[in-house]
């Protein structure tokens, strides 16, 4: 009778650790399983994300030049033509960068096959660039936009450029619009902003086709800051 006993409790406990086990779970393919979901899943997050297109609107690019071909046979219609490319990069990075290679003298920008324009800018000229786009209340100031406004009353359409008659006298600097002097090739005109004293040099050249190309360098004197509003609260 003892030994019966013993028999049962021994069965008994075999049967408990039998059911314990996890009999017919691969948890391997388990842990696979739960894997390859995260993948999965991490792997739709990274689509669905928003993409920072590197694309060019060609239509786009195709209309500034034929703009450009039309305006920029004076010196100032080029300057227009600068701006609206500047004014482009707040909105449309890459779209802007190639208009500024069709503005830009190709002599001094780099070649480049995969542009859309057959030029790229330079090291230099990008570094300007993104001063430029992170301070937008630059282009801002020259495009109409006032000081007292934060410059947000400018005017990305009509492009209300001012530009400082001949010899005129602003803040100290005798305006020396050489590029407009009959039969010039190259020289400059200065263009006014109105967060800044001193009108803004932009060197040019004139090329084969009549069209007067901006030199990459004069964007330095573009980048600069400009005024702040005043506040008068207290």
């Amino acid at each position: 009778m003892h030994k019966r006993l013993i028999f049962i409790s021994v069965l008994a406990l075999a049967g408990a650790l039998i059911a314990c086990s996890p009999v017919g779970v691969n948890t391997e393919a388990s842990v696979s399983g739960s894997n390859n979901s995260g993948a999965s899943s991490g792997s739709n997050n990274s689509s669905s994300g928003a993409a920072v297109s590197t694309q060019v609107d060609t239509a786009k690019l195709a209309a500034f030049e034929s703009e450009f071909k039309t305006v920029a046979t004076t010196p100032k219609g080029s300057v227009k033509c600068l701006f609206k490319a500047l004014a482009t990069l707040e909105d449309d990075l890459e779209l802007g960068k190639a208009m500024l290679t069709i503005v830009f003298d190709s002599r001094k920008i780099t070649e480049d096959s995969s542009s859309p324009t057959g030029f790229k800018l330079g090291n230099s000229e990008l570094f300007l660039v993104d001063q430029i786009v992170k301070k937008p209340q630059i282009v801002h100031s020259y495009i109409g936009g006032s000081v007292a406004a934060n410059y947000a009353d400018h005017d990305k359409v009509n492009l209300p450029l001012s530009f400082p008659a001949e010899d005129t006298v602003v803040s100290g600097l005798k305006v020396d619009n050489s590029a407009e002097v009959e039969g010039a090739t190259e020289g400059r005109v200065y263009v006014q902003s109105n967060g800044k004293d001193i009108p803004t040099p932009i060197n040019m050249a004139k090329n084969s086709s009549s069209l007067w190309k901006v030199t990459p360098t004069s964007i330095s004197s573009i980048a600069t800051g400009v005024k702040t509003a005043t506040n008068n609260d207290f």
